[in-house]
């Protein structure tokens, strides 16, 4: 169990330093990026203001100005990489300039209330007044610009990192389009059979992005089933104190189960995607949730290639 938290923690420092490395993102990654960003803007002040109780209108507001702030931040980063993987940096110069001219003469005022919170008995809605779309619409135009497929004075292509032995490549699409060719719901069954006995603890798999839905199917199967065995024994056990109790436990060991099934998914996808388990622990953090998003549901599954 040490050596697993050891090689973790590696693992996780080789992820941060490769972040320095493969700055480049093509249409689809820049695609996906932008919308994990836009959900961002969109969720997360709901998600912090509820998760917190935060009822302070002073805490509310400055709760919108940092959601605005990383946003804006988030979309210069990845616009950044876009233009360089087209190649020509000066764009990121002329597009900021002309989004910059924009708010000068479209101010916004942050003095006023930047996010409006309705409360309802069991919901919050939260509305954000201040618009930015126009920076999204902006930064759309990306998409038309093509980039290239090889490495240019910005770096190697995207999903690509160069290593002393080779090349370790994150392809966006080629995985899930082997994931189409081989579907097959027989799959599933292998799924749940793991599922009942010891290899559920076994996270030395990797799964795919496509391969989750597998997962996901297999979960609901063994979840109806669960359902459907605990009514059968209610209808057929009497209903004593014991057995009710009996039930309460058995209940508690489907939730155990529940917990650990979803944690070994997300463990398998993030080593698929060359990425540290440790970052499960960003879910629980602001913001850094939706770059573990990414990690889960973007980032394609890695191979070694000796040369490209």
């Amino acid at each position: 169990m040490i050596q697993l938290l050891i090689n973790e923690w590696a693992l996780f420092q080789s992820n941060i330093c490769s972040l320095k490395y493969n700055w480049r993102l093509d249409r689809l990654s820049y695609f996906f990026s932008l919308f994990i960003v836009f959900i961002m803007f969109i969720i997360m002040p709901n998600m912090i203001i509820g998760k917190f109780n935060i009822y302070s209108d002073k805490y509310i507001q400055l709760v919108g100005i940092i959601d605005y702030i990383v946003v804006i931040l988030a979309l210069a980063i990845i616009s950044l990489q876009r233009i360089m993987d087209i190649g020509r940096l000066w764009l990121y110069l002329v597009v900021w300039i002309g989004i910059i001219l924009y708010f000068l003469y479209n101010p916004f005022d942050i003095s006023e209330n930047v996010i409006t919170v309705t409360r309802n008995v069991d919901s919050i809605e939260t509305i954000l007044n201040i618009n930015i779309g126009f920076i999204f619409g902006i930064l759309s135009i990306l998409l038309l610009l093509s980039g290239t497929n090889t490495r240019n004075k910005y770096g190697e292509a995207d999903g690509v990192i160069k290593t002393t032995w080779g090349y370790i490549h994150y392809p966006f699409l080629e995985n899930w389009n082997r994931f189409k060719e081989g579907f097959s719901f027989y799959k599933v069954i292998s799924i749940i059979k793991e599922s009942g006995s010891l290899q559920l603890f076994n996270v030395s798999k990797r799964v795919s992005r496509g391969e989750i839905l597998y997962y996901y199917i297999a979960y609901q199967l063994i979840i109806i089933l669960f359902i459907l065995l605990v009514m059968m024994i209610s209808k057929i056990l009497p209903k004593t104190e014991f057995i009710s109790v009996l039930l309460v436990y058995v209940f508690d060991i489907a939730y155990i189960w529940v917990v650990i099934y979803i944690v070994r998914l997300g463990i398998m996808r993030l080593h698929d995607s060359g990425s540290s388990a440790l970052w499960l622990l960003g879910l629980l953090i602001p913001f850094i949730n939706m770059y573990v998003v990414y990690l889960l549901f973007g980032k394609g599954s890695w191979q070694f290639v000796k040369d490209l």
